[in-house]
Formats: C-alpha cells, sequence, structure tokens
C-alpha cells in the first residue's frame, strides 16, 4: 500500500479475488469417483520416483558406488591408453546401478496399476465415503 492510499484510506484489493472457492464434499458419481481413484494410483506410481532418488543419494549407496568405481578404474588403468575402457565400463557399471535401482522400485508401478475401489471396503463389502475437493463450481 502506497502512502497516498493510506492517506485516502482506501484498502489494498482482495489478492483472492478471481480464486475459485474451494468445494469439499462426498464423491457420489461413478465419474468422480474414477477421477479420485486415478489420482490416487498416480501418485502412488510417483512415488517410485522419490524412492530411487532416495536410494541413489542414500551415502551408504553414494559409498559403494565411489567404492566400486575406483576398485574397477585400479583393475582397468594401466595407461592413458586405458583411459576410453576405464570410461566406458564406468558408465555400463553405471548404467547396471541404475537398472538394478528401477527393479528395486518396480513395486510402485505394480501397486499403482492394481488399485482398485477394494481397498475401500470392509469384509462385508460396505464401501467407505470417498471424500474430494476441488476449485470451482461442481456438476
Amino acid at each position: 500500500m502506497s502512502s497516498a492510499d493510506a492517506e485516502d484510506g482506501a484498502l489494498p484489493p482482495n489478492p483472492q479475488e478471481g480464486v475459485p472457492e474451494l468445494i469439499t464434499k462426498p464423491l457420489t458419481t461413478e465419474e468422480d469417483k474414477s477421477f479420485a481413484l486415478k489420482l490416487v494410483a498416480d501418485s502412488i506410481a510417483q512415488q517410485r520416483n522419490i524412492a530411487a532418488r532416495a536410494i541413489i543419494f542414500h551415502p551408504v549407496i553414494v559409498a559403494l558406488y565411489i567404492g566400486l568405481m575406483t576398485i574397477i578404474s585400479q583393475y582397468l588403468y594401466k595407461d592413458k591408453g586405458n583411459i576410453g575402457v576405464v570410461i566406458t565400463t564406468g558408465a555400463g557399471v553405471t548404467m547396471a546401478c541404475l537398472v538394478a535401482i528401477r527393479s528395486a522400485t518396480a513395486g510402485y508401478l505394480v501397486v499403482a496399476e492394481e488399485m482398485t475401489w477394494k481397498w475401500s471396503q470392509n469384509e462385508d463389502g460396505e464401501a467407505d465415503i470417498i471424500i474430494g475437493s476441488r476449485f470451482g463450481k461442481t456438476k
């Protein structure tokens, strides 16, 4: 607010003007429930990336990787003519490590693909009430 506005007594504009209202309600239509299920499945699948990043940057994994690369370079590097072999082998080992991490986190995709409404039902088959939120007008 400028000093001129303060002198005039004018209020600053409302920062929430034009922002749609957040509406939270039970999801009753199959379309809404389907969108909610897809959102849950997508969030599970995205957790695979977080898990892979956590594995890659874990201090023990970093130390093992550096140790492995050191052993490889000590074993393969004899003179300047071997630098290409060392780099190529290092790249292959790095790719093998990334493939191992990919397979270690593959379970997230399996769980996301198998996601159905069964998780919201008890042993008697009664379904939980699913509540969703959205911005703006609802159908």
